[in-house]
């Protein structure tokens, strides 16, 4: 069975028995937990470095049994198109529990979806809440980052490869054997991605893979969770 996992914002631990600086929420969730003395859990300090530790009571001193700090060699950011209601809420709390590192939501030419800007800060900010929850519930080593909605592609050009899903498209030849260590997703949102704008992702990073999800026709959201676990364990 998994531990239940702690991330720390700003505490770093060095080892043998201190108290958890744990976020007002965080508290809040740990008394839920009814956890108790004697109970085992994980906990990543601010340096990303996770640590097993044994709680000795109910004020959250805890006990560093086992340090193990996580190397991640291969990263994922999902970058999906903006979708009406909570879809990205399900999208982005599924691709967390997957292994998405970060995510970039766009907002492209034909989002039914258009956001002021006092609209997108909300979003984000519960988006960034949505990701911090599925990672506890998950067991990840660190939080995925959602950065702001993005209204161009040229973020795209830092990555090893683009692997766009585009229903015009008609082969999934090339997801076997992925042996890029920095990958962006893209998937499009409910009205779908132009000619256009495959053009101009193609035309900023030059180790774009365009490839459809098959012949039947996926919601946003079921495209970005079947899409994200394709490249996740065809990654080689």
């Amino acid at each position: 069975m998994s531990l239940q996992h702690f991330f720390l914002e700003e505490q770093i631990i060095e080892g043998g028995c201190f108290t958890l600086n744990l976020s007002d929420e965080d508290l809040h969730h740990a008394k839920v937990l009814r956890l108790a003395p004697g109970e085992h859990i994980g906990v990543i300090d601010a340096k990303g470095i996770y640590f097993e530790c044994e709680i000795l009571d109910y004020d959250f001193n805890v006990r560093v049994c086992k340090r193990d700090k996580h190397i991640d060699n291969f990263s994922i950011t999902l970058c999906p198109g903006l979708a009406k209601g909570s879809k990205l809420d399900d999208v982005i709390k599924s691709c967390t529990e997957i292994g998405v590192n970060d995510f970039y939501p766009i907002s492209f030419e034909r989002c039914v979806v258009k956001l002021d800007n006092n609209k997108s800060q909300k979003r984000e900010r519960r988006w960034q809440k949505i990701a911090k929850s599925a990672a506890m519930q998950s067991g990840r080593y660190s939080i995925p980052f959602v950065h702001h909605i993005q209204n161009n592609f040229d973020f795209l050009k830092k990555y090893d490869a683009v692997y766009l899903f585009w229903e015009e498209a008609d082969n999934l030849d090339f997801i076997h054997e992925i042996k890029h260590k920095n990958i962006a997703i893209v998937i499009g949102p409910e009205g779908g991605i132009t000619n256009n704008e495959v053009d101009k992702i193609k035309s900023i990073n030059k180790n774009t893979y365009v490839a459809s999800l098959g012949s039947n026709i996926l919601r946003t959201e079921t495209a970005n969770i079947v899409a994200t676990t394709l490249i996740k364990f065809n990654h080689v």
